[in-house]
């Protein structure tokens, strides 16, 4: 461990860099999941595009559960605009969390 520079390494957590971007990423999944869930009910909550999703909360939990990729198969879309539109929604998150941790972290 010669290569690692305590000075270097110290200073980085005590200015509060680490901090103050693990805010930032948390803040960047949390609108994420917000928006999307926000567009899920109000676009597509009629009851033909996704199973077992009746209510806000409902979406919210679905859109948290498809964006950290747990998929428990509870809540499901049916119809081909909700599979197209979580298709887009997987692959903007792939993007959009890989420039974000990129940058922040």
């Amino acid at each position: 461990m010669a290569f690692l520079n305590k000075n270097i390494v110290s200073s980085t957590i005590n200015n509060g860099f680490v901090k103050r971007n693990i805010f930032k990423v948390i803040t960047v999944y949390l609108i994420c999941v917000l928006l999307f869930a926000f567009i899920n009910y109000i676009f597509l909550n009629d009851g033909t595009h996704f199973r077992g999703a009746k209510t806000f909360i409902d979406h919210l939990y679905f859109s948290s559960c498809t964006f950290c990729t747990l998929g428990y198969g509870d809540v499901a879309p049916v119809s081909q605009l909700a599979r197209l539109w979580m298709c887009t929604y997987i692959i903007f998150v792939f993007f959009i969390f890989g420039h974000v941790l990129h940058r922040f972290l």
